[in-house]
């Protein structure tokens, strides 16, 4: 098994044991948690559960068959794929810095400036976290 399959099938186990303690956690610990906050996570590690079970299948299907596996490591190390999976992911991060700020400025004007300043308080907290990634991916090429 290589190292790219090797890394796919524990990021998928890690997902399903994620979404089992998120599914579980709600029921061991009813008292802390609201009827909404209980029903979002059960979704939410419903989510996380089927997105790792789809995974650790395609990475099954990989260690059977020699030539999945080589179809995955191609995958992995296609100079194509891996610009065009990095033009979306600026693109989708510039979608949302900018879907944070309308809502923001939304909340501002319906006079909701506690929500208003939280969102605003989340967008800083990226943009430096983006600025110090920024820096160092930089600094490594």
């Amino acid at each position: 098994m290589n190292k790219i399959v090797k890394r796919k099938l524990i990021g998928s186990i890690l997902c399903i044991i994620i979404g089992i303690i998120f599914f579980v956690y709600p029921i061991i610990a009813p008292q802390n948690i609201s009827e909404n906050l209980h029903s979002y996570m059960n979704g939410f590690a419903s989510g996380i559960i089927g997105v790792g079970i789809v995974a650790l299948f395609i990475v099954v299907r990989a260690v059977k068959s020699p030539t999945k596996a080589q179809e995955l490591e191609n995958e992995a190390k296609d100079e194509r794929l891996i610009r065009i999976a990095n033009d979306a992911k600026a693109i989708t991060l510039t979608i949302t810095y900018s879907a944070e700020a309308l809502i923001s400025i939304i909340c501002a004007l319906m006079n909701k400036m506690e929500i208003s300043e939280y969102i605003a308080i989340i967008i800083g907290f990226q943009l430096v976290i983006y600025l110090i990634v920024y820096f160092i991916v930089k600094r490594r090429n």
